[in-house]
Order: structure tokens, then sequence, then C-alpha cells
């Protein structure tokens, strides 16, 4: 099924519109400016973006988070978990769907708590 994209107007499938649609508003703001002549004076906790611009000379004022030029996502990436049901590793070996029958086990052992970039256990389990 075909949806119109509601920032380009182009027609995507269904199942990739969600990616699309979020790419494609990425590359409308970087066409955006956002900038003024010098740099914030108060800026606690880095909040504004504030990288300098060296085509136009200005800083940018963007929110840093949601900066789509200049910010990389590097806070998300280090509060990333693993994730890893923990009544799995006590369940053997199941099909994908016998693995989905435990949501009241999952809740009740929780999830791997270990950063995904240092948990060696459940190594790439998802990505």
């Amino acid at each position: 099924q075909l949806i119109d994209c509601v920032v380009c107007g182009e027609e995507c499938d269904s199942r990739s519109i969600s990616k699309h649609i979020e790419f494609c508003f990425r590359e409308k703001e970087k066409q955006t400016t956002f900038g003024m002549a010098k740099e914030c004076d108060f800026n606690p906790h880095n909040i504004v973006c504030d990288e300098f611009n060296k085509s136009n000379n200005t800083y940018c004022k963007r929110m840093r988070v949601v900066c789509p030029e200049h910010y990389k996502g590097e806070i998300e990436a280090g509060l990333q978990i693993c994730g890893w049901p923990k009544v799995w590793t006590y369940q053997g070996s199941r099909t994908l769907e016998e693995l989905f029958d435990f949501g009241e086990g999952i809740i009740k052992n929780g999830l791997c708590r270990i950063s995904r970039t240092e948990c060696k256990e459940h190594c790439g389990w998802i990505t």
C-alpha cells in the first residue's frame, strides 16, 4: 500500500513510511538556517548547539539534541542497555513464537541492564 509523505509528497510503501518521513524531515531541516552572528553568552548544560558554520559565518542555534547537522547522538549511545529478557536464559531452546509467550515472565524477571556495548553474554542479539 502506498502512502503520501507529509513532508515532500512522494509516494512511499506503508512499511517504510516512518523511516522516510524521518529522513525527509532531517533533509528539509538542514536547508533551514538557525544561526546568529555570535555565540551564546549563557548556555547551561550545552543545550544550544552553538557550532560555527563557516559557509555563512554564523553559530547554530538549534537545540543541541535535535540538531541534524552537528549532533550525532553520543548521549543516547551511552545509555542503551542490552535488554535481553532474562526469562529466555532459563527456558532452553524455543521457537521465536514461543519466546514471546513468556510475557509475564519477561516482566517478572526483568531485562539485562548491562550497557549494550559492554554486554558480552548477549552480544548482538538486537541491533
